[in-house]
């Protein structure tokens, strides 16, 4: 069952970032990885963002939770965007 945006909110670890998807009955937290979104960024042209990471995954959030979705319809239950995933979905 493809997941759907669970709510506007996310969280930044350092690491990943955590954003909320539902499968419409379960709220299910997804990631994306720092290095996804530098690379997102620099593929971009836009390496002056690289310090907002956050702006780069809300620019791309649309794609990043298509590619989380696909991954957790495959039986990916780690749902961690990489870098090769949003490269692939862009």
């Amino acid at each position: 069952m493809p997941l759907r945006r669970a709510d506007e909110a996310y969280d930044w670890n350092g690491d990943v970032i955590l954003f909320p998807m539902t499968d419409g009955r379960t709220r299910i937290v997804c990631r994306v990885s720092r290095e996804a979104l530098e690379d997102r960024a620099s593929a971009d042209g836009r390496g002056d963002l690289m310090a907002d990471l956050m702006e780069v995954f809300l620019m791309h959030r649309n794609c990043i939770e298509r590619i989380v979705s696909a991954k957790h319809d495959a039986g990916d239950a780690e749902r961690l965007v990489k870098t090769a995933d949003l490269n692939r979905g862009i």
